[in-house]
């Protein structure tokens, strides 16, 4: 939308675009008896057609032309494509994935723009306007085969989404007149319940898989520029929310089939840019936000949910129950400001993920297939991972004649939890001792915060930054019940953690000066393994003919960069705060349960419990204080060994420098405070156990290790014609 008015009240423009789709899709075998000499395929998703007629596609391309010739992309290339959407600054030594963040764009697709343009030269009139632009996706594909008698090569049920929704308003308000005025609101969600699952059935086939992929892109950009003689008032909200539900499970019935596979990916993420400008002779007024989240719910299950009844398993070559969380967020706001007397402004950006990860095997019996000359491999993998990133900036920089005060905040949280589990699960219980076994959990959580402030006036000027970055990880690895006969058994949960924080404030003024930064910085990483049985009377019992590895690994790392600085004519007051806690559990735990360990392979298991031996600090002013790459996680020492391994190990790093400094005709003031706290603990815990026999006596590793890293510098300069403190 475009106005120009020469009325009394000048120019009043809105532009509002709102844009829906709900899609529910179902596709299922029930009750059926069916043989097929190849596939047995049940799938439901969205997808672009591959093909269109001439007609569609003349009728697509005109729309497009006229969107374009109005400023608009309705392709939605032009907000996505130029953006660095990397978010691994600190190279955390992730664990790569078969599936990249951004989707193939090939689903359910909303481009909303909302534009206003209101100018109003001559007179004393005013102008004022409003963007709003409005997109909601909600999917509902759900896959099933139940209580089904199937025959064939290979059996799938997948259910898929691949999502992407753009959104973007703005506009333009300029007046020679009283004032101009802007606002511009972007809003969008999306809802996505993506599952595949097949139930009570009985199966012979080659292949079986179950599958649920949920990929969502969300791009949001917000923004406004405002002009008026005696007043210029701005106002920008982007708004982005990703709710996904993803699962896959083979749940009771009997399956006969070599290869097993039960997987659920879900791929979030989240782009927004806003940003606002206001000028005026006299006062102008600014304000821009942008808050991001994501809540997901991703499960891969295999077996019988009721324990009053089992999942059967037989000609078992290879199981794969894998689920996997991928989140990221990119969040950026920036508002600038200027005016003849007064100018305020702020930058707000709010991030949060919150997501369940679980894999697992429960309430069945497995039987593989016996191994010959050329076929001898035989595995059962476990495994829950979530990677999970947010980058946020806040920027907000003003200048006035008489006054300027400026303010920036950065909020990001992560809330998470990641489960790998075997439970109330027998493997070749009547002997074997064929699978190589891995359950394994990977939680990686990261945030990249920055707030700036800069603020200049010629009486007085106030700039405040402020971050919040919090943290909280739950990872857990647990084998429960049953009776396990395997060649190799491997559980390991590894949980990693990293927060950085740079802030940076400015005030520079004819009389006074004030400028402050507080960053906040808190995790709290738990991470169990643990193997147990039911009883006393009833322990779990797992024999390997080679090793057994039981290994919990944490890492976390804080590293947080400030400096602020006033400068005044008569009196400049800085200040720097900074508050760095690390908590939690690094813990295995080995209960009522019976371990053997036979020692019959040349197989190792490979463990880094131990750093490098000059990682610790020995000097106050050396590369491990100061460098945010020295990170006791990235030094840690690979080793093998052979036998039954239980380990737990945990390092931590905080580094904070501060500085703080304040310069004036009469009087500055500075100060500085710096407070790290690092809590928890490391422990191995082995209760009512058998570990080997007199037959069988491997050797036996029993380790906990815990390192730390922590470090404060912080400086304060204070200089006046009068007194500096």
């Amino acid at each position: 939308t475009k106005g120009n008015a020469e009325t009394s009240l000048g120019a009043i423009n809105g532009a509002v675009v709102y844009n829906n789709t709900s899609n529910n899709t179902t596709a299922g075998i029930k009750g059926a008896i069916i043989e097929a000499n190849g596939r047995i395929q049940v799938t439901a998703g969205d997808v672009i057609p591959e093909t269109r007629t001439t007609q569609e596609d003349k009728t697509k391309e005109d729309h497009i032309a006229y969107l374009e010739s109005r400023g608009i992309d309705a392709t939605g290339k032009t907000y996505y494509e130029n953006l660095d959407t990397s978010t691994d600054y600190n190279d955390n030594s992730k664990n790569s994935t078969e599936n990249g963040l951004q989707n193939n764009k090939n689903g359910a697709t909303i481009v909303s723009a909302a534009a206003v343009v209101g100018v109003k030269a001559g007179g004393d009139d005013s102008t004022a306007g409003t963007g709003v632009a409005i997109g909601q996706i909600t999917n509902k594909f759900n896959v099933m085969i139940e209580n089904s008698k199937l025959t064939a090569d290979t059996v799938e049920a997948k259910a898929s989404a691949d999502t992407f929704l753009v959104g973007a308003a703005g506009g333009v308000a300029a007046s020679t007149g009283s004032f101009g005025a802007m606002g511009s609101v972007s809003w969008q969600e999306i809802t996505n319940d993506i599952g595949a699952k097949i139930t009570g059935s009985e199966i012979t086939t080659n292949n079986i898989t179950a599958e649920a992929i949920n990929d969502v892109y969300e791009v949001n950009a917000g923004g406004q520029i405002s002009y008026g003689k005696n007043a210029a008032v701005g106002a920008v909200l982007a708004y982005s929310n990703i709710k996904n539900i993803t699962t896959a499970g083979i749940i009771s019935g009997k399956i006969t089939a070599p290869n097993v596979t039960v997987k659920a990916d879900s791929n979030s993420q989240i782009t927004t840019v806003g940003a606002g400008v206001g000028a005026s002779k006299n006062a102008a007024i600014t304000g821009t936000v942008a808050v991001n989240m994501i809540d997901n719910t991703t499960e891969a299950i295999l077996g019988s949910l009721n324990k009053d009844t089992t999942t059967i398993l037989n000609g078992i070559k290879n199981i794969n129950v894998n689920a996997l969380n991928e989140n990221s967020l990119i969040n950026i706001v920036a508002g600038v400001n200027g005016a003849g007397k007064v100018a305020i402004g702020g930058a707000v950006t709010y991030s949060e993920i919150d997501s369940t990860t679980t894999a697992g095997i429960l309430g069945t019996e497995i039987a593989t297939a016996a191994v010959g000359n050329n076929d001898k491999e035989r595995n059962i993998n476990i495994k829950g991972t979530d990677e999970s990133d947010i980058l946020t900036v806040a920027v907000a920089a003003g200048g006035a004649g008489n006054a300027a005060i400026q303010g920036a905040a950065a909020t990001a949280i992560v809330d998470k939890t990641v489960n790998a589990e075997l439970k109330n699960t027998n493997i070749d219980k009547a002997g074997g001792e064929r699978a190589d076994l891995n359950v394994t959990a990977n939680n990686n959580g990261s945030i990249i915060a920055n707030a700036t402030v800069g603020a200049g006036a010629g009486s007085a000027a106030i700039g405040a930054g402020v971050a919040v970055n919090q943290i909280t990880q739950n990872t857990s690895v647990a084998l429960k019940d049953g009776t396990q006969n395997v060649k190799e058994a491997f559980l390991k949960g590894v949980s990693q953690t990293n927060i950085t924080t740079i802030g940076i404030g400015g005030a520079g003024a004819g009389s006074v000066g004030v400028t402050g930064s507080i960053a906040i910085n808190q995790i709290k990483n738990n991470n169990t393994v643990s193997f147990e049985g039911e009883a006393s009377d009833n322990h779990v019992k797992l024999t390997a003919k080679g090793n057994v590895g039981i290994i919990a690994q944490s890492d976390d790392v804080i590293s947080n960069y400030a400096g602020t600085a006033a400068i005044a004519g008569t009196a400049a007051v800085g200040a720097s705060a900074s508050v760095n806690q690390i908590s939690g559990d690094t813990k295995v735990i080995v209960d009522k349960a019976d371990i053997i360990t036979k020692g019959e392979t040349t197989d190792t298991i490979s463990i880094n419990n131990k750093v490098e031996d000059d990682s610790i600090i020995d000097d106050i002013f050396d590369e491990k204080t100061a460098n945010p790459m020295a990170q006791l996680s990235k030094k840690r020492v690979e080793e093998k060994k052979q036998g039954l391994i239980i380990d737990s190990s945990a390092t931590h790093t905080v580094k904070s420098l501060l500085v703080t400094a304040g310069g004036a005709g009469t009087a500055a003031v500075g100060g500085t405070v710096n407070v790290n706290t690092i809590g928890g603990n490391t422990s191995v815990k082995i209760t009512d156990a058998n570990l080997n026999s007199a037959q069988n006596k491997s050797n036996v590793y029993i380790n906990a290790k815990d390192y730390i890293n922590s470090s404060g510098i912080v400086g304060t300069a204070a200089m006046a014609g009068t007194a500096g403190v």
